[in-house]
């Protein structure tokens, strides 16, 4: 039944949890390598879809009890990379980490009415509904970090656009994410984390189709 496989779910990773926590514990012990007891933290708190049912459909997973995730977005020339943020989730801190500076637009998911808009290098602060957005861009080891939060609750759905230069003359960005957020307000929780989907056969072919029509294009002069 359905309950018996969000139950199912729900118990193998807080058994997959448990063991990965296990081995910090025991990793540190032992004085291995902190970067080691750093992965399998990650490892061990990193959302993921539940197999085989549900697939991931957006770039980031988000959680009912909030939490601290991090995931990774990639993005290429000529084609912004979105990030959805759910409706109704609340304390919100996104970090974005990339070798480019990065322009960044926020607007509603549903009525695609923009709320921000920023070139690569701007600072931001912005009042939208009972809360405030703030972009705040520093240096960071792999090249430039830029800091996004809003200290509300989201009314509505909300799409995070990313996009880079082209003049810097990548092809394509890798963006490391790290999310901090409350949670989001949603009753029931739902059995997968927001951002996956059911399985669909033909929309997966789909989806790989356009995916490799596209790389055709983009890439056929090298």
């Amino acid at each position: 039944s359905g309950s018996s496989k969000a139950s199912g779910a729900r118990c193998a990773f807080r058994v997959s949890r448990e063991t990965f926590l296990a081995c910090v514990a025991m990793a540190c012990r032992w004085q291995l390598c902190l970067r080691l007891c750093f992965l399998i933290v990650a490892s061990a708190l990193a959302l993921e879809c539940p197999h085989p049912d549900y697939h991931k459909a957006q770039a980031l997973l988000w959680a009912c009890e909030g939490g601290r995730q991090d995931g990774k977005v990639q993005i290429y020339q000529g084609r912004p990379a979105t990030i959805i943020i759910p409706a109704n989730l609340s304390g919100l801190s996104m970090k974005l980490d990339a070798m480019v500076g990065l322009s960044i637009s926020i607007s509603e998911t549903g009525s695609k009415k923009i709320i921000l808009q920023v070139n690569d290098s701007q600072n931001e602060s912005l009042a939208w509904g009972p809360g405030l957005f703030t972009l705040t861009r520093y240096p960071s080891r792999q090249g430039k970090k830029a800091l996004l939060k809003y200290d509300g609750n989201t009314a509505v759905s909300l799409t995070v656009a990313l996009s880079f230069d082209a003049s810097t003359g990548d092809t394509q960005v890798h963006v490391d994410s790290i999310l901090d957020y409350t949670g989001v307000t949603s009753s029931p929780c739902p059995q997968a984390p927001v951002g996956c989907s059911k399985y669909d056969p033909v929309i997966a072919e789909h989806a790989a189709s356009t995916w490799s029509c596209w790389a055709q294009q983009a890439y056929m002069n090298e």
